[in-house]
């Protein structure tokens, strides 16, 4: 029997927040897919859409809300933007919960898909009502793409590890 606050129960309950904080920082780092053209991935949807849908008790709203202070914090965009792309991204997944989790992992991917489209199309609109500024499509689908592409290898590495949360807790 172990104890009630070991630190392997601590590492493991904050595992997904930590993680999505550790997401956070590397989307910051610009990645050159083209001659100037800075590119960053907001893996940290397909985090917070995991755990919304599995295990909505050790990622919860308010974990969800605070990595969204910290991505604004340290972002270029107005602040809110993320914090209010990243609950609402939570908010869906966490409403149909019911459904989502009796789903097959394809038609997951596909609804992770049409989601996060839909947070990133609400995103770039309200971008553009605040400052004027369009979002580039190229920006977006390059964006758009590699997110969704890896939303499978993400899964992968978050089934290990919500596994291992449920066996500690």
């Amino acid at each position: 029997m172990t104890a009630p606050y070991s630190l392997e129960k601590i590492l493991c309950l904050s595992a997904p927040f930590l993680l999505g904080m550790l997401l956070i920082f590397f989307n910051q780092i610009p990645f050159h897919l083209m001659p100037y053209y800075h590119q960053s991935f907001p893996f940290v949807c397909c985090v917070i859409f995991y755990f919304a849908v599995f295990n909505p008790k050790v990622l919860n709203v308010f974990l969800v809300f605070l990595l969204g202070l910290i991505s604004d914090a340290i972002t270029s965009v107005p602040f809110g933007f993320n914090t209010f792309g990243y609950v609402f991204l939570f908010f869906i997944a966490n409403l149909f919960q019911s459904y989502l989790i009796n789903m097959v992992f394809c038609q997951l991917w596909c609804v992770f898909a049409i989601l996060f489209f839909c947070t990133d199309i609400i995103w770039a609109f309200l971008f553009f009502l605040i400052s004027g500024i369009w979002v580039s499509t190229g920006f977006w689908f390059v964006q758009y793409l590699f997110v969704c592409l890896f939303y499978p290898l993400f899964c992968y590495v978050l089934g290990i590890l919500n596994r291992r949360i449920q066996e500690v807790s």
